[in-house]
C-alpha cells in the first residue's frame, strides 16, 4: 500500500479551493474594516487607552534617565517610581525587560500607539500562520488562507482586543513562543532552541510562572497532526468550545450588553449606604473598554431641597466610584419617594 509523507493541504485531504484564499483575504479585511471604523466614529478613550504601553515606555525612559520619570535621590530609580496615571501603575517587570523598553522609548510616544495596534495585528497572524506549520501544512496559499480565516476569527475577541487596547505585549510574547516550539528538534537546533521563550521569559515572567501554557502549544502542534479521525475530530471539537466561551464576552461587549454580577450588585450596595438615599428605581451599567459607566435613578425625600440633592447626587458618585478605580462615571438622576400627584 502506496504512503505518502505529504502534510494536509487542506480540510479533509482535498485539493486547495479557489475559493479558500479569497474567502480568507475577504474575512480578514472584513474584521480589519470594521476595527477601522469602529475606532473612527468612537472617541479615543473608547478605542484605546495603552496605560501597559505608557509603563512600558516609562520604565525605558527611567532606564535612560530621563527626567523628570527618572529621580536619582531613589535607591531604585526603576521599581521605587511612583507609578504611572492616577492608579499608579508601578513598573513590575525584569531589568532586562526595561533594557528592551528603552529601545523602544526613543519612538515618539503618538507613534508608538499607532505602531502597537500594528504590531499586535502582525504578531496574530504570524502566530497563526506558525502554528499551522507546526500541524504540518506547506507555505502554500491554503495556509495563507486558513492562517487569514483564523484571525478573522479571533479578531473580534475579548483577549485580542484587550491587548491592543491597553497596549501590551502578550500577542508578540505569545507569538514568540510558538515560534520557538515549532522549531525542529534536530542536534543542529538544540543549542539555540528555548532562545525564544527565554526572551519572552526575560520581559515577562508568566512564560516560567506557568509553563503549563507553553506545553499545551507544543501538545496541540502535536496532537494535531493528523492521524487519526477520530483524534482530529476530538481535537477540532476542543478547539471550537474554547473559541465560542472566547467569543462569548467579546459579542455581549459589541452587542452592548450590561455586565453582570457582583459589580452591579456592589453598585447598589455602595448607593443604598449613602444617608438621604431611600430606595434605587433603575441601575444600568455598561462597560467600555475597561471602564465602566453608570447610568442610576436615586428615590430621595421629595421635599428636599435642590441644592441638597444635588449634594446628595455627588456623595452617592463618589461613594459608588470608591467601589472600582475601573468605573469611570457615574450618572445620578435624583427621583422623589413620595411625589405629588
Amino acid at each position: 500500500m502506496p504512503h505518502s509523507d505529504a502534510p494536509p493541504a487542506a480540510l479533509g485531504g482535498a485539493l486547495p479551493r479557489r475559493w479558500l484564499l479569497p474567502a480568507g483575504l475577504g474575512a480578514f479585511a472584513l474584521a480589519l474594516g470594521l476595527y477601522v471604523i469602529y475606532m473612527v466614529i468612537h472617541p479615543k478613550s473608547f478605542t484605546m487607552d495603552p496605560v501597559d504601553l505608557a509603563v512600558y515606555r516609562s520604565g525605558g525612559l527611567i532606564v535612560r534617565h530621563v527626567r523628570p520619570l527618572y529621580d536619582p535621590r531613589l535607591a531604585a530609580p526603576l521599581y521605587d517610581w511612583v507609578g504611572y496615571g492616577k492608579l499608579h501603575l508601578p513598573f513590575t517587570y525584569t531589568p532586562f525587560a526595561a533594557i528592551v523598553f528603552a529601545v523602544i522609548s526613543f519612538v515618539p510616544w503618538w507613534l508608538s500607539q499607532q505602531l502597537s495596534v500594528a504590531v499586535d495585528i502582525l504578531a496574530l497572524l504570524t502566530a497563526l500562520w506558525l502554528t499551522l506549520g507546526g500541524l504540518g501544512y506547506r507555505k502554500d496559499k491554503t495556509r495563507l488562507a486558513i492562517t487569514l480565516l483564523g484571525a478573522a476569527a479571533v479578531f473580534w475577541t475579548e483577549p485580542v482586543l484587550r491587548t491592543m487596547y491597553l497596549g501590551q505585549v502578550n500577542l508578540v510574547l505569545m507569538t514568540l513562543i510558538i515560534w520557538d516550539l515549532c522549531q525542529p528538534d534536530t542536534e543542529n537546533s538544540r543549542w539555540w532552541k528555548g532562545f525564544g521563550t527565554g526572551i519572552a521569559a526575560g520581559i515577562k515572567l508568566v512564560p516560567l510562572v506557568f509553563p503549563v501554557e507553553g506545553v499545551t502549544v507544543y501538545a496541540t502542534c502535536e496532537f494535531m497532526n493528523p492521524s487519526g479521525s477520530i483524534k482530529d475530530r476530538f481535537a477540532c471539537a476542543v478547539i471550537a468550545t474554547t473559541g465560542a466561551r472566547l467569543l462569548g464576552p467579546a459579542l455581549r461587549e459589541i452587542l452592548d450588553t450590561a455586565p453582570r454580577g457582583e459589580i452591579s450588585e456592589s453598585i447598589r450596595r455602595a448607593a443604598r449606604s449613602v444617608p438621604g438615599v431611600i430606595d434605587l428605581d433603575k441601575c444600568f451599567v455598561r462597560k467600555m473598554g475597561v471602564s465602566y459607566y453608570v447610568d442610576l435613578h436615586v428615590l430621595v425625600d421629595g421635599s428636599i431641597s435642590v441644592h441638597k440633592g444635588h449634594e446628595l447626587a455627588h456623595r452617592v458618585k463618589d461613594a459608588i466610584r470608591a467601589t472600582n478605580p475601573r468605573i469611570a462615571d457615574v450618572l445620578v438622576h435624583i427621583e422623589p419617594a413620595n411625589p405629588q400627584r
